[in-house]
């Protein structure tokens, strides 16, 4: 009898030890990144009370996961708030990366209908890990959407693997990897600080050739940031050249 009661004990902790490895400590409420700062801002006003329920009640309606973090968008006119994205509790997450699904929450009070999400990734900085606790990101581990490779033949594209954009994005914010981007292709060290600080907008790949655009896009045609363009090599990657955008 003994004997038995004690297997029952070890299969139950083996179960409960499994079961941690996936635990998130999900936040009470969402997270809001207001802006480009975090803070809200007269271009991007605080959310209230009733808009958070607002927001969680369209998002309901798409999935019954919650909501971790929302992403506000700045807007220049008054009386109006710019884009809304909500970001739903990862579907995977490790030390590395966390990979989930997020919806861009419409303005209109119209009867939502059925909308189709789009997939984030969310890398940590090379020298930090995620944990099971979610925090207020800072700009270099603000989500983005999930990376593609572009088949130039067919025109077709397909997602890139979790190695591949946990191995872009680490390349991209090493100060030592902007060292061989010589004139006139030269970068000072105040881009690269802005490079190593400004948030991941879109990576996609095309063959050999990797572009990665930093910075923001508050709406059509309203964005700026920097893009830097790389090689895949043998031994790893190469930045090939630098550049500022606007729109």
């Amino acid at each position: 009898m003994q004997a038995g009661i004690l297997r029952w004990l070890i299969l139950a902790m083996g179960i409960l030890a499994l079961a941690g490895c996936d635990r998130q400590v999900r936040p009470r409420r969402p997270l809001v990144f207001y802006d480009e700062t975090g803070d809200p801002s007269e271009k991007t006003t605080a959310l209230s009370e009733l808009e958070l329920r607002e927001i969680g009640d369209w998002v309901a309606t798409q999935t019954p996961d919650p909501i971790w973090l929302i992403r506000v968008k700045p807007w220049i006119g008054e009386g109006k708030r710019g884009g809304v994205i909500a970001y739903i509790v990862p579907d995977e997450m490790t030390p590395r990366i966390r990979t989930g699904r997020a919806y861009g929450v419409p303005e209109s009070k119209q009867p939502p209908g059925v909308h189709s999400p789009w997939r984030y990734a969310q890398v940590s900085m090379p020298d930090r890990n995620f944990t099971e606790h979610f925090i207020r990101p800072p700009l270099s581990e603000l989500p983005f959407e999930w990376p593609m490779i572009a088949d130039p033949n067919s025109q077709k594209t397909s997602p890139m693997s979790k190695e591949e954009v946990i191995a872009i994005v680490d390349f991209v914010h090493q100060p030592s990897s902007y060292k061989e981007l010589t004139a006139p292709r030269g970068i000072s060290g105040d881009n690269i600080r802005r490079i190593l600080e400004s948030p991941i907008l879109h990576i996609e790949r095309t063959r050999n050739q990797i572009d990665v655009q930093l910075g923001f896009m508050h709406g059509l045609m309203w964005g700026d940031g920097l893009s830097v363009e790389l090689e895949c090599t043998p031994t790893g990657y190469k930045a090939t050249s630098w550049g500022e955008w606007v729109s």
